[in-house]
């Protein structure tokens, strides 16, 4: 026996299949897939200087940023927001620059 409820308006949905009754909240729900988006973008999360320029031109502002901090962390630089910032910027016009399947860290070699 499996019966659904579903109520516009109302936070929680009720699954009941056989004995078990689940309580699911979208908000908690919705959560967790917003923050897995910018994870399956760059298949597992920014990874540093690897992330190709496709990956992450489609990344949030804070994906990004998190992107560049990993390479800076990975090629012995300065972490400061104003270097992080200025770095951001450099991986920007690179990828304008350069094609889908470079990796940020070709900002180092020119």
């Amino acid at each position: 026996m499996e019966i659904a409820r579903h109520t516009v308006g109302i936070k929680t949905r009720s699954l009941i299949k056989g004995a078990i009754l689940v309580k699911v909240r979208f908000p908690v729900l919705a959560l967790a897939a917003a923050a897995a988006l910018p994870l399956a973008a760059c298949g597992g999360g920014p990874s540093g200087g690897s992330t190709t320029c496709a990956a992450y031109q489609g990344l949030s502002t804070g994906g990004r940023q998190t992107a560049v901090t990993q390479m800076i962390k990975t090629h012995g630089g300065d972490e400061s927001p104003g270097n992080v910032g200025l770095t951001m910027m450099s991986a920007d016009a690179y990828c304008v620059t350069h094609s889908g399947s470079s990796t940020i860290s070709g900002i180092y070699q020119g």
